[in-house]
C-alpha cells in the first residue's frame, strides 16, 4: 500500500463486507484481518496465494513499518485491553496515554488506525470499546501473555485521579459518567491495586462501596467495603489512619443498615487508632463525628453531645472559625439538641452554620441548600410555618440547580416543603373556621339584644 490514506480507505471497503479480525494461529503475537471469508486453521505460509493478498496481518510486537498497524497503534490495543470490557470515555484513556509520555498526536493517531481496523469500536453514546470477539482472543488466543508494568501503572493512575475529581454528590450527567466508570474502577480494584498507593485505595473501594449502596446491591457493596478493609490491613497494618478509614467507611455501611452491633466496635476502633495517630490531625474530627452519630440514632444524646463538642473543638483548633469543616460541626451538634427538642440552641447554631456557609461559599452553592433544610426544621417544629417555607424554597431551588428536580436530594427538600405547606393550608383552615364561627356569634348576640331576649 502506497500510504496510510490508502489503508483507510481499504479499511472502510472492509467495513462493507463480513471482515474480521483474527489471531494468526501461526504467531502468539499477531493479528490478521480477513476479508470476508472464515479463516482458515492453516499457517499464512500455507493459504492460497488469494487468501495470501487478502489477509492483512497486525504484529502487537511489530517493529516493521510496512504493517497496516503500527507499533504505537499496537501498544495502544494494549493499553486499551487493560479497560474492562464495557464502553469507556475517550478521556480516560488520553489520561493514560499521558502517563506514558505519548503526545496527542500519536493517540490520535493510533486510534484512527484501531478504528479502522474495527479494533476499536464507537457506540451510539459517544464512548468507546474494543471488539469483544477481538478482546477475548487477544487474552486467550495469547498463552501468558503479560502486559507492561508501566502500561497497567498508567491504566490505575488515570482511574485513580478520575475517582479523585469526582464530587461528592453528583449531577444526573455526573452519575451517568460515574455508572460507565464503575466497571473500570472495579477492574483496577480486582487486578491493579499494587500500582496505587494507600489513600487511593481507600477512595477507590469507597467509592465502589457507595454506588452499589445507592443501587440497593448491598451484599456487593458490603463486599467492596470488606475488601478495602482487607487490603489496607494487609499492606499498611491494623493501627494505621488509613486502615481506621476503611474501619469507619464499613461501620457506616452496618449503622445504614441498622446493624449497629457491628458497626459501634468498628467505629469505636476507628476512634482509638486516630486518638493514638492523629491527635492533632482532621481524621480524629471525623472518627469522633461518626461515632457521634451513631449514638445520636441510637438516642443516646449525652454522648453524642460530648463526642460533637470535642470535635467542634479540635475543628475550630485546627482550621479557626472561618472553615466549611466549622459549619458542619455546628450543624451537627446543633442536629442533637434538635433531636432533643431544645428548639432555641439549635436555632442558635444552624444560623451560625447557615451565615457561615454563605460567606464562604456564596449564596448558590449546592452545600447551602443543607443549611436552609435544617434550619427551616426548627422553624417548623416551632410552628412557624411562614419562615420555615421560606427557607424550604430557597433549598428546594438550589437542589434543583444543581443536582435535578428529581435527584434524591432535591426530592426530600421537595417533600419537606409540601409538608409545611399542608400546615399552612391547615392552620388557614382552621383560622378562618374560627373567624366564622365569631362572626356568627356576634349576630346571634346582636339580634338577642334587639329582641330583648336572655339565653
Amino acid at each position: 500500500m502506497k500510504g496510510f490514506e490508502d489503508r483507510l480507505n481499504l479499511f472502510d471497503d472492509l467495513a462493507a463486507s463480513q471482515s474480521r479480525l483474527i489471531f494468526d494461529p501461526s504467531s502468539s503475537t499477531k493479528l490478521v484481518w480477513m476479508i470476508g471469508r472464515k479463516p482458515s486453521n492453516a499457517p499464512l505460509t500455507q493459504r492460497s496465494p488469494m487468501l495470501q493478498d487478502n489477509a492483512i496481518s497486525i504484529d502487537l510486537n511489530a517493529t516493521d513499518t510496512n504493517l497496516p498497524v503500527s507499533q504505537l497503534a499496537s501498544e495502544l490495543a494494549q493499553l486499551l485491553n487493560l479497560f474492562a470490557a464495557t464502553p469507556f470515555d475517550w478521556q480516560w484513556v488520553e489520561i493514560a496515554a499521558a502517563q506514558l509520555q505519548w503526545t496527542q498526536a500519536q493517540v490520535d493517531d493510533a486510534r484512527i488506525e484501531l478504528l479502522s481496523c474495527r479494533f476499536l469500536q464507537l457506540t451510539a453514546a459517544g464512548l468507546y470499546q474494543v471488539d469483544p470477539g477481538l478482546r477475548e482472543a487477544y487474552w486467550q488466543t495469547v498463552p501468558g501473555l503479560r502486559q507492561p508494568e508501566s502500561f497497567k501503572r498508567a491504566f490505575a493512575e488515570a482511574i485513580v485521579l478520575l475517582n479523585q475529581q469526582l464530587p461528592q454528590t453528583p449531577v444526573s450527567a455526573q452519575t451517568q459518567a460515574l455508572m460507565t466508570m464503575i466497571p473500570h474502577m472495579a477492574e483496577v480494584a480486582e487486578a491493579y491495586t499494587q500500582h496505587i498507593g494507600a489513600i487511593d485505595l481507600n477512595a477507590l473501594f469507597t467509592t465502589l462501596g457507595n454506588f452499589y449502596t445507592e443501587k440497593k446491591q448491598l451484599s456487593v457493596a458490603e463486599s467492596w467495603y470488606q475488601k478495602g478493609l482487607n487490603l489496607v490491613q494487609s499492606r499498611l497494618g491494623n493501627e494505621h489512619p488509613q486502615t481506621a478509614t476503611s474501619l469507619n467507611n464499613l461501620a457506616s455501611f452496618y449503622q445504614a443498615q441498622a446493624r449497629y452491633a457491628e458497626a459501634e466496635p468498628l467505629y469505636v476502633q476507628a476512634l482509638a487508632i486516630n486518638q493514638q495517630s492523629c491527635s492533632d490531625r482532621p481524621e480524629l474530627a471525623t472518627s469522633l463525628n461518626n461515632l457521634a452519630g451513631f449514638y445520636k440514632v441510637q438516642g443516646n444524646y449525652s454522648q453524642a453531645e460530648s463526642l460533637y463538642l470535642q470535635a467542634l473543638e479540635l475543628k475550630l483548633k485546627l482550621f479557626g472559625e472561618t472553615h466549611s469543616s466549622v459549619a458542619t460541626g455546628l450543624n451537627n451538634l446543633a442536629g442533637v439538641y434538635y433531636a432533643q427538642e431544645r428548639y432555641e440552641v439549635a436555632e442558635t447554631l444552624y444560623e451560625r452554620a447557615l451565615q457561615l456557609k454563605k460567606c464562604l461559599v456564596g449564596e448558590n452553592h449546592p452545600s447551602l441548600a443543607t443549611s436552609l433544610n435544617n434550619l427551616a426544621s426548627v422553624y417548623q417544629a416551632q410552628k412557624r410555618y411562614n419562615e420555615a417555607k421560606s427557607l424550604y424554597s430557597r433549598a428546594v431551588r438550589l437542589g434543583t440547580q444543581n443536582f435535578g428536580k428529581d435527584h434524591p436530594t432535591t426530592l426530600a427538600f421537595q417533600r419537606n416543603l409540601n409538608k409545611v405547606c399542608e400546615m399552612l393550608a391547615t392552620e388557614a383552615r382552621s383560622t378562618s373556621s374560627i373567624s366564622i364561627k365569631v362572626d356568627g356569634w356576634g349576630m346571634v348576640s346582636g339580634m338577642r339584644g334587639l329582641l330583648g331576649l336572655n339565653f
